[in-house]
C-alpha cells in the first residue's frame, strides 16, 4: 500500500510502499533523511497521484524553511535598491549642478565688478591726464601770455622801440620785420617802422594807456591776440610763438 510521509527534518512529503501496520526505515528523497516509521493499519489510497516534488539542497539543521516566494521578495528588494540608488545619484548630480551654477554665477558677477570697476579706473585716470594736460596746457599759456607783455612793456611800448630785443624773435620774424617783400627784390626796412608792426601805425603813440591797458589772449595753435587801447580805440596785434629747448620766441604777426 501506500502511505504518505512527512520528513520530521525538511517537511517534505513524499509517498513510501509498505504494508499496513509495519514500522520501516526510509530515507528523504529531498533532504535525505533516514528516519523509522511506524504504519497505520490501513490507510485510503490518495485521490489524485501528486507529482514528486523536485529534490531541494538539504538544510543545516536547525534552518527554518525556506519560503517558496523568497526570490520575488529578493527580485523586489533588488529593485528597491537601484531605485534608491538612482534617486541618490540625480539628488547628487542636481546639487553638484547647482552647486556649479551658483560658483559660475559668482565667478560672472566678479568678472562683471572687476570690469567695471577697471572700466571706472580707466575713465578716471583718463580724466586725472585729460586734467594734467589742461593743467600743462593752462600753465604754459599763462607763462606765454607773461612773456608776450613783458616783451611788449620792454621792447615794443618804449621810446626806444625793439633794439637789444631782436634775440626775442625766430630768424623768420626777424626777416619780416627788417625787409620789404616788393616781388622782385627784397628791400631792407628802417628799424623804428620794423617795430610799429607790433603795436598801432599812431605816428605819436600813447605809450602810458597801452602799456596800463595791455591785454594777451590765447587763439590756440600757438596764436595769441594782443589788444592794445589809444585814445579809445583798439588795436589788434596777433603773433605767433615758437618754443625752441626752454625758450620762448616769436616766429609771427600780423
Amino acid at each position: 500500500m501506500q502511505y504518505k510521509v512527512t520528513c520530521s527534518n525538511c517537511s517534505g512529503q513524499f509517498i513510501i510502499e509498505a504494508q499496513a501496520g509495519q514500522t520501516v526505515q526510509c530515507r528523504c528523497p529531498f533532504c535525505q533523511n533516514e528516519m523509522v516509521v511506524a504504519l497505520p493499519e490501513a490507510v485510503e489510497p490518495p485521490t489524485a497521484p501528486q507529482q514528486p516534488r523536485m529534490p531541494q539542497r538539504p538544510l543545516p539543521s536547525g534552518q527554518p524553511k525556506r519560503n517558496g516566494c523568497s526570490w520575488q521578495w529578493g527580485v523586489i528588494a533588488v529593485i528597491l535598491i537601484a531605485v534608491v540608488a538612482a534617486l541618490g545619484g540625480y539628488l547628487w548630480l542636481s546639487s553638484v549642478q547647482a552647486e556649479q551654477d551658483r560658483e559660475w554665477e559668482q565667478r560672472r558677477q566678479q568678472q562683471q565688478l572687476k570690469a567695471h570697476s577697471d572700466s571706472l579706473m580707466r575713465i578716471r585716470e583718463a580724466e586725472e591726464a585729460r586734467q594734467r594736460n589742461d593743467n600743462m596746457q593752462e600753465v604754459r599759456e599763462r607763462n606765454i601770455s607773461r612773456f608776450i607783455e613783458a616783451f611788449y612793456l620792454k621792447a615794443v611800448l618804449t621810446p626806444q622801440g625793439g633794439r637789444g630785443y631782436e634775440h626775442y624773435l625766430t630768424a623768420h620774424c626777424l626777416e619780416k620785420l627788417t625787409t620789404i617783400d616788393e616781388g622782385d627784390s627784397i628791400q631792407p626796412r628802417r628799424t623804428d617802422v620794423a617795430w610799429r608792426l607790433f603795436r598801432t601805425d599812431s605816428q605819436q603813440p600813447d605809450y602810458e594807456t597801452m602799456r596800463g591797458r595791455l591785454q594777451v589772449v590765447s587763439e590756440g595753435d600757438d596764436w595769441y591776440r594782443v589788444s592794445l587801447v589809444e585814445r579809445g580805440q583798439t588795436t589788434y596785434r596777433h603773433l605767433k610763438v615758437s618754443i625752441e629747448g626752454s625758450n620762448i620766441l616769436i616766429d609771427d604777426v600780423r
